[in-house]
């Protein structure tokens, strides 16, 4: 073994030829693509009013999923969702179009192979029906524009809500009052 030292500077480079076993092989080999993941929920076809968690099992060998949302089956027209999660769940947050919705995952390892993707699924998703209302009983006399609680049950994905009041049961303009309001419930004063 023969060294050579040379300062350079404040610091001190080591060369040298070392007599070493030279290490024949080849690269790892990938190993085969992970089979497609089985969608488990929601059921196919379920009918939703918000965003529901999308689950499905794992893949043997996969470390990440990819998803696909589409508002056609083939999930090639029609896509608005396209990405990748380490989850075997994924939730949308933002929301979800109001129709059909079909819906797919494949597996992906960690030298980038993929499966198939799964089965296709879908899921109908509507707007909310509405609240429940709580306080006053509808169709309930009150005076106007004496303070009056109105409540009403939270309504699952809702972002605010629309709150009329009217005098004419059809609600037909100029509508008494209107508002708009996070909360579940309206004082009106």
């Amino acid at each position: 073994m023969r060294v050579k030292l040379r300062a350079v500077g404040a610091v001190v480079l080591l060369l040298g030829i070392l007599a070493m076993p030279m290490v024949t092989g080849t690269t790892p080999a990938s190993a085969a693509a992970p089979p497609a993941p089985t969608l488990t929920a929601p059921l196919s076809g379920s009918i939703v009013t918000a965003n529901p968690t999308f689950v499905w099992n794992a893949s043997a060998g996969a470390d990440r999923y990819r998803i696909k949302m589409a508002t056609e089956p083939t999930l090639s027209s029609g896509l608005f969702l396209d990405t990748v999660t380490f989850n075997t769940k994924y939730t949308p947050i933002t929301d979800l179009p109001q129709t059909t919705i079909y819906w797919a995952v494949s597996a992906i390892n960690q030298f980038n192979e993929s499966s198939a993707f799964s089965a296709n699924s879908n899921i109908v998703k509507q707007a909310p029906s509405g609240p429940v209302n709580l306080a006053p009983n509808d169709g309930a006399n009150f005076d106007f524009p004496a303070p009056t609680i109105l409540s009403w049950a939270p309504l699952a994905g809702a972002r605010y809500y629309d709150v009329e009041i009217d005098d004419d049961p059809s609600f037909t303009p100029p509508l008494v009052a209107s508002a708009q309001t996070f909360a579940s419930n309206y004082t009106l004063a």
